[in-house]
C-alpha cells in the first residue's frame, strides 16, 4: 500500500508498535502491582468495545424490526419472512464450535456492513416498484444481525474472567438498550421515511467501525474459560 522506498520504514514501524505495547504493559504493571487489578485494567478497552458491539447490533436489529412496514406492501408477509430470517440467524449459531467464535463474528459483521452499504444505494436510487430488492436486503440484514446477537452472547462471556463476566455482560446489555432506545428517534430524524437513506448511512458507519474493531479479537473456541480468581489462587497454593 506504499511505494517501494517506504516499505522498509512502514514494516519497521508496524513491528515497533508491538514494542510500544510492551512498554505500556510494563508501565502499568509497575503502577498496578496487584495482578487482579492489572488484568481488569488491561481488559477495560475490550469492555468498551463489547459495549459498542452490543450497541450497534441492537441499533440495527430494532431499526429493521420497527420499520418492517417500510419494506414491503404486505406487512403480514413481510413480518412472516422477518421471523423466518431471525430463526435461521439464531440457528446458524449452532455451528459456532466448528467455525470458531472470531471467524463467525467477523464474517457476520462484515457481511452486515455490505448489506447496509447496498441498502443505501437501493434506497436512494432504485425505483419503488422494485420493492422486493429492499425487502430482500432487509431480511438478509435481519438474518445477519440475529446471527450477530447469537454470537455476541456466547463470545462476550468467553472474553473475560469469571469474576467480571456477569458484570461485563450486564453492562454490554445496557449498551444494547441504548441502541434500541435511539432507533425510534432516528426514524423521526429521517422524516418518518427510510427513502432518504439516512438510517442506512448511519447503520453502515457504525457497523463498519464495529467490524474493524472486531479484527483484534482473540479466538476463544476450544479454550478453557478464564477461571474464577479464588480457584486460580487455590490451585497455585496447592489447596
Amino acid at each position: 500500500m506504499v511505494g517501494p522506498s517506504k516499505r522498509q520504514i512502514i514494516g519497521v514501524l508496524v513491528l515497533l508498535a508491538f514494542c510500544l505495547g510492551e512498554f505500556i504493559l510494563v508501565l502499568l504493571a509497575y503502577l498496578i502491582r496487584d495482578w487482579r487489578w492489572l488484568q481488569l485494567t488491561l481488559a477495560m478497552p475490550m469492555g468498551i468495545a463489547a459495549i459498542y458491539w452490543w450497541f450497534v447490533i441492537s441499533f440495527i436489529y430494532y431499526g429493521i424490526q420497527l420499520n418492517l412496514g417500510q419494506f414491503g406492501s404486505d406487512i403480514y408477509v413481510t413480518f412472516l419472512i422477518n421471523a423466518l430470517a431471525e430463526t435461521i440467524g439464531y440457528s446458524i449459531v449452532l455451528f459456532i464450535n466448528k467455525t470458531g467464535r472470531r471467524p463467525m463474528h467477523l464474517m457476520t459483521m462484515f457481511s452486515l456492513s455490505i448489506v447496509c452499504i447496498a441498502s443505501v444505494f437501493v434506497t436512494l436510487y432504485v425505483d419503488k416498484s422494485l420493492s422486493w430488492i429492499t425487502v430482500t436486503l432487509a431480511m438478509v440484514g435481519k438474518l445477519l444481525v440475529s446471527l450477530a446477537f447469537g454470537v455476541v452472547y456466547t463470545y462476550t462471556g468467553e472474553l473475560f474472567p469469571t469474576v467480571v463476566r456477569g458484570c461485563v455482560i450486564g453492562i454490554s446489555s445496557f449498551g444494547a438498550r441504548l441502541g434500541s432506545l435511539i432507533t425510534p428517534y432516528l426514524y423521526y430524524l429521517a422524516d418518518g421515511k427510510m427513502k432518504n437513506g439516512l438510517p442506512f448511512i448511519l447503520y453502515t458507519i457504525t457497523v463498519l467501525i464495529a467490524a474493524s474493531a472486531s479484527c483484534y479479537l482473540p479466538e476463544t473456541a476450544n479454550k478453557k474459560l478464564m477461571e474464577n480468581i479464588n480457584d486460580t489462587e487455590n490451585k497455585q497454593q496447592g489447596r
